[in-house]
């Protein structure tokens, strides 16, 4: 980040708000024996150490971490279904979009 976190939005809060509304749709018992924040955290962690990550929007990136975490551990969000383009960080997707569009007035 070039030692200038000012000049760029982070992604935790993101990751935090997408967490916290997700963690909604998914099973409680899915919740109590995969460890998803954590995982996604990590990652989140991770990206931090390469310079890519500047090219992205701090919404992109919790949206990716928290998609990853979940793909690793195999957690299906119910109600959503990917070969019905009924995604569900598409919401998130949207509300950060028009977030952004708001500030931007």
């Amino acid at each position: 980040m070039r030692f200038n976190i000012e000049a760029h939005e982070l992604p935790h809060k993101y990751l935090m708000t997408y967490y916290n509304s997700l963690r909604t749709w998914i099973y409680p018992q899915d919740l109590k024996d995969v460890p998803i924040l954590k995982a996604a955290y990590s990652f989140l962690h991770d990206f931090h150490h390469d310079a890519s990550i500047l090219n992205y929007k701090a919404h992109q990136i919790a949206i990716a971490c928290l998609y990853l975490a979940l793909q690793v551990y195999g957690v299906h969000v119910p109600y959503t279904d990917e070969e019905d383009g009924q995604l569900w960080y598409l919401v998130s997707v949207d509300l950060a979009r028009e977030a952004e569009n708001n500030s931007n007035v």
